[in-house]
């Protein structure tokens, strides 16, 4: 009996979680230098994935978290897949 009641408290207690898509748009601009244009394609698209993961950090946990983020910002946009 004890384990029937240990067992239903248990299911009870468990919770269900879900998972969101969040989806963010980065903007990105670099000075166009006419001599190497893929340099500038690359630092414009650089700057976009540091914007949309700016926008992230502050949809998901507010925009207090910016305070503590900033000094890994860097080390965050270069795990983002270029694709």
């Amino acid at each position: 009996m004890k384990k029937a009641i240990l067992t239903l408290l248990c299911l009870g207690i468990v919770q269900v979680s879900t998972a969101d898509i969040v989806k963010a748009n980065g903007e990105g601009s670099a000075p166009i230098v006419k001599k190497d244009l893929n340099s500038t394609r690359n630092q414009a698209f650089n700057n976009a994935k540091k914007d949309a993961v700016i926008t992230l950090i502050k949809r998901i946990n507010g925009p207090q978290a910016m305070n503590d983020a900033n000094q890994y910002l860097d080390d965050i946009v270069k795990q983002i897949d270029s694709s």
